[in-house]
Formats: C-alpha cells, structure tokens, sequence
C-alpha cells in the first residue's frame, strides 16, 4: 500500500510541485483546501503525515491541529512565510511537530518530511526507565508516575534522545541534527517548554534540566 501525504492549504503550483517530487519517493499525495474538509480526508485516507501550509491563510491552524492531535499522532509540518513564522511557533505548542519556511526548496523541503516520515516509524528497542518516566521507543509511549502522557512525536523524539543518556548535556545543535529536518532553534525551545509542562505536573521535580549556555540534559530526580 502506498503511504499518503496530507497537503492542506496550498496553491496549486505548490501542489504541482510537491506532488512531482513526492510522488518520485513513492508517496501519494493528497490535497484540502481547508481545514475543515482536511479532517474529513484525514479520518477517511490515514496519512502518514500532515502538511499544513498556512502561508496564504492562518484560519483555524490551532482548531486543526488540536483537532488531530486528539485522535491522532502522526507528524505535522507547517509551511509558513516569515511574516506568519511566530503563529508557526505558537503552533508548536498545540502539537505541531516543526515548520518550513516558504523559501525552502521543494527538493530540500521533500527530503525533510520524508526524514521525518522515516523517524517516526516504529523502533525495535525495549522500555527505558529513568527516575519516574518510563518511554518505549518501539510502542512509542510515556509515562510518567505511571501516568500516561501523550506526546507529539517530535517532543517524544526529542525526549528520547535527553533519556538515551541521563545527565549529558545536549546542545541545540546536537539536538537539531539528531532531529530530522534541521528543526530550528527557536523550535527547540519551544519543544522543551511543552514537555515540561507535560512532565513536570506528575514528578517532584524538573527532569529537564537547562545548562546556561551549553543546552539541556535529562537529570534522573534522584540527582537533584
């Protein structure tokens, strides 16, 4: 079965162009205007991935995404100008993944989702537990306190690689190159605001430790 793309929003040169070079990668792509009818094609299709260009028009992105995230974890990319860049970040907290800019080329912007695509399929490796949260890589699952917390996949990515090594420091350029498609700074950050706010409320303390000046490392609560 060939995997489906979601695109919602865009013009149709941009159609055109994405649909000629994903389609090469083996993916069909699909289309909504909006994101009303974008749910319905959702429900019905299963994409693997959603890629919400909100450059023309921003109406009803955060509805949209906290509709999905909802019934749905697979990754969601928005394609923005610069001059809605800042409602791309604000995005970020209501379960969006990451953002391309417009000026990004369709080869470039093409290898990037199917990065993303790649890195969120299913792993085989078992439960790691440190401290009070639990994550499965495989089955792709959190817990905290034996609380289920429910995660993006680029916030469970991104909690996956602070895990992998309690106590080291990661920078956000390590961060960003461990991520697939060169996730911005500000991304970063906006990412580990929303897992601490997600983590934290189900612990004595703030695993996710900020080191001034040098990024961030996962510290076990019995450290601190």
């Amino acid at each position: 079965m060939v995997s489906k793309i979601l695109l919602v929003g865009a013009d149709e040169d941009t159609r055109r162009r994405c649909k000629d070079m994903l389609s090469s990668a083996g993916y069909e792509l699909l289309f909504a205007d909006t994101p009303s009818p974008a749910l319905t094609t959702l429900r019905r299709e299963n994409p693997v991935l959603v890629l919400l260009d909100i450059s023309h028009s921003t109406e009803g992105i955060f509805e949209f995404i906290t509709a999905v995230r909802v019934e749905n974890n697979l990754p969601i990319v928005l394609r923005t100008g610069t001059e809605t860049e800042a409602l791309a970040i604000e995005a970020l907290a209501f379960g969006a993944d990451d953002y391309l800019l417009t000026t990004t080329g369709i080869n470039e912007m093409a290898a990037r989702l199917l990065a993303i695509i790649r890195r969120h399929k299913p792993q085989s490796s078992g439960a790691l537990r440190v401290g009070e949260v639990i994550i499965n890589p495989e089955k792709r699952t959190v817990y905290v306190n034996h609380i289920p917390i429910n995660l993006t996949p680029t916030e469970f990515d991104l909690l996956a690689i602070l895990m992998s090594a309690p106590r080291k420091i990661f920078s956000r350029q390590a961060l960003r190159q461990s991520l697939p498609g060169n996730t911005s700074n500000h991304a970063i950050v906006a990412h580990i605001r929303n897992l601490r706010a997600k983590i934290t409320p189900h612990t004595n303390t703030n695993p996710i430790e900020t080191v001034y000046g040098r990024g961030y490392r996962f510290m076990p609560e019995d450290d601190e």
